[in-house]
């Protein structure tokens, strides 16, 4: 198939509640709320793609529906906390036509808005270039808070490792292994992977590291800490601009 002729489909999953922060994608970060800052993000893709909102709040639905080429009226039972995000991919897939196995589907969580669009059109050429099924974003885990230094209570009520059969460290410089998290700035899959997901890290799942910090919204602190990260982008523009050509 010819990598030019397959379809992105960008999906915007934007539910109404939320338990960590109220009306948490209406939230904003600079100038937009997070939801419209995913759909900028979606629009200035260098590839033609098909921007899906997916949504059960009838005034995010008011606010961009223009700005979108489809908007899902998400049903209750996929809009609660407990709904799985691979329920919301399955259901859009679902009222999408003309699909086909090597499509492609890109997840933009609002919950994520400190992305760019180099960090979407890298995830997009990694998709394709390599002939991959699935990508995510990810990044790496300072080593203060690396597993081997987690610890929990036993029935005694005494610290213990997390892990029984964790290393015994003294300091951080003595940890070698890297862990990563995944930060939510997007989600790739191929549609014949998508239509049977159950988890959004399906077997063979590639990764992109994100060098710089961003942040992951679930509550008023994330929230703050995105808006510090956006300001801090946008000064470090600023003075990059405002400096003569050496």
């Amino acid at each position: 198939m010819n990598q030019n002729s397959r379809k992105i489909i960008c999906l915007i999953p934007a539910r109404r509640g939320s338990q960590g922060l109220r009306h948490k994608n209406l939230r904003r970060v600079g100038l937009y709320t997070i939801t419209h800052k995913a759909i900028k993000v979606a629009r200035k893709i260098d590839r033609p793609v098909y921007i899906v909102l997916s949504t059960d709040d009838t005034r995010i639905i008011r606010r961009y529906s223009r700005k979108v080429d489809l908007v899902i009226h998400r049903d209750p039972q996929l809009s609660t906390s407990e709904s799985p995000i691979t329920l919301v991919i399955l259901d859009a897939l679902k009222r999408i036509e003309h699909l086909s196995g090597d499509d492609l589907l890109l997840l933009l969580e609002p919950s994520s808005p400190n992305r760019n669009i180099n960090d979407v059109n890298k995830i997009i050429e990694k998709m394709i270039n390599e002939d991959c099924g699935a990508i995510a974003t990810i990044s790496l885990i300072d080593s203060k808070f690396h597993p081997y230094k987690l610890l929990k209570t036993n029935d005694n009520h005494n610290l213990v490792p997390w892990d029984s059969d964790s290393p015994s460290i003294v300091n951080r410089q003595q940890i070698k292994s890297k862990v990563y998290y995944r930060n939510g700035i997007a989600y790739m899959y191929r549609i014949r992977i998508a239509q049977e997901l159950t988890s959004t890290l399906p077997i063979n799942t590639k990764f992109i590291v994100t060098d710089r910090r961003v942040a992951n919204i679930d509550n008023e602190i994330d929230l703050w800490m995105a808006r510090y990260l956006n300001l801090k982008m946008n000064i470090n523009k600023l003075l990059y601009k405002s400096l003569p050509n050496l």
